[in-house]
């Protein structure tokens, strides 16, 4: 009797439980307005995409921009223009040279001789390639015996611009001097055959041969032919 009374008891209990809880749900649901699920749901999503945004610029902020170093190029034909000498109209330029000389004097009686020669000269371009010019040569014959002779030149010579870098060139001088050793004037003329060599547009070096031809000017003196090795130069022109 008492267990009977005991299990009505409990299952009145279990069924006044659900009927509160089937009541609590209910007013849950009443609470909450017509389309508040889409509104939640909205504003999750939005915080989603805040905080996305939040995120990547924390990210930029800690890319460390590393500064690039742009060299620019001088173009090659820019510099081979810088290189070019100057050989217009209205352009000086001061040179000089140095050569060992062979000299056969005489053609029916030769005789042999070998010096040193140096000149230092200046120039002008009476219109663009061609120059003219004085030069002061000097030559110190070593063998046979010691001679030396001093003049002054006056030549022309005509540039041909066919390179940027090189550039041969041909002319001639007339060179009156006087041999120290002899005590006498001597007169000679002679063709210049070389090449420029440009190193800047102020500088170049110079390379060619001076073959000079001695007149016979009395009877003391004899036809020679003085041939150079070779000399080597520097121009500088301004």
């Amino acid at each position: 009797m008492i267990e009977k009374l005991l299990a009505s008891q409990i299952f009145g209990l279990f069924i006044g439980s659900l009927f509160f809880s089937s009541l609590i749900a209910e007013e849950m649901e009443l609470t909450i307005p017509k389309g508040g699920k889409e509104i939640l749901a909205q504003l999750s999503a939005k915080q989603s995409l805040e905080l996305l945004a939040k995120k990547a610029e924390e990210n930029e902020e800690e890319v460390v921009h590393e500064p690039v170093l742009v060299v620019e190029e001088q173009p090659v034909l820019n510099i081979i223009e810088n290189q070019r000498v100057a050989l217009s109209k209205g352009t000086f330029f001061i040179h000089g040279s140095g050569a060992l000389v062979y000299k056969i004097t005489g053609f029916s009686y030769t005789q042999h001789a070998f010096s040193l020669k140096s000149k230092v000269g200046v120039g002008y371009f009476l219109k663009d390639h061609l120059a003219v010019g004085a030069n002061i040569p000097s030559t110190i014959k070593f063998y046979p015996g010691l001679m030396g002779e001093i003049g002054l030149s006056l030549f022309s010579t005509y540039f041909f611009a066919i390179n940027r870098v090189f550039y041969p060139y041909f002319g001639g001088d007339l060179t009156p001097r006087y041999s120290v050793q002899e005590r006498s004037f001597l007169l000679s003329g002679g063709v210049n055959v070389g090449l420029l060599l440009s190193l800047s547009g102020s500088v170049a070096l110079d390379f060619g041969i001076e073959p000079e031809l001695y007149f016979r000017l009395n009877n003391q003196q004899k036809w020679m032919l003085e041939l150079p090795v070779g000399f080597i130069g520097v121009r500088a022109f301004f």
